[in-house]
């Protein structure tokens, strides 16, 4: 919504004017998000749902998801 309402400012002649370069707008704020993705969202491939919920549990930082490993994997209690 945000973009619906600024964009038409940035291209127009009368405002900002800066035309084609309005490409350089959404590719900043595309970096920007492929750099907060890189660091905020977890690899969770091949991990069970136990597993993604003790990761989360321990707030093991996301970089860390994929080398984590766990110690005992048995559930206590049930043998």
């Amino acid at each position: 919504m945000l973009f619906g309402v600024v964009m038409p400012y940035f291209y127009n002649p009368d405002a900002a004017d800066i035309g084609s370069f309005t490409a350089f707008v959404y590719a900043g704020f595309s970096g920007l998000a492929v750099a907060l993705t890189f660091f905020y969202v977890p690899e969770m491939k091949g991990r069970s749902a136990h597993e993604i919920d003790k990761m989360f549990d321990l707030r093991l930082p996301a970089r860390k998801f994929k080398s984590w490993v766990e110690e005992d994997s048995s559930i206590i209690g049930l043998a």
